[in-house]
């Protein structure tokens, strides 16, 4: 049998997750059907997720919710959004995976390509 462990998959997930605190925050804003382009492991432990905005929602987001400053995720506008990681998170960024796309779909689900 080949050696499979050192080869990257592609891995798509649909996740109903009614303990992420990001999609509660965004859902109590207003906003739905966001797109997710990146989740990162920050300093102090918590989850920075890099989320996909058009101007529209851009104008519903906080101040004080804002990690750090406004960029652009291939030429999209993007804002990074630092919360304490919820148990898909923390198991994506525990196992060397990373995030390749998400999507909210509903209230509390989320598709993620990894």
């Amino acid at each position: 049998m080949a050696d499979v462990w050192g080869k990257p998959y592609h891995v798509v997930i649909k996740v109903e997750n009614r303990q992420c605190r990001m999609l509660k925050k965004f859902a109590s804003l207003g906003l739905r059907h966001l797109q997710v382009a990146d989740i990162r492991r920050s300093r102090s432990g918590s989850a920075k997720h890099l989320i996909e905005l058009n101007p529209n929602q851009v104008k519903k987001i906080p101040k004080d919710l804002i990690s750090a400053p406004q960029g652009k995720a291939e030429r999209k506008p993007s804002m990074w959004f630092e919360r304490k990681g919820c148990e898909v998170c923390n198991a994506i960024l525990s196992r060397d995976a990373f995030l390749i796309s998400g999507k909210s779909m509903e209230e509390h689900t989320i598709i993620s390509c990894q």
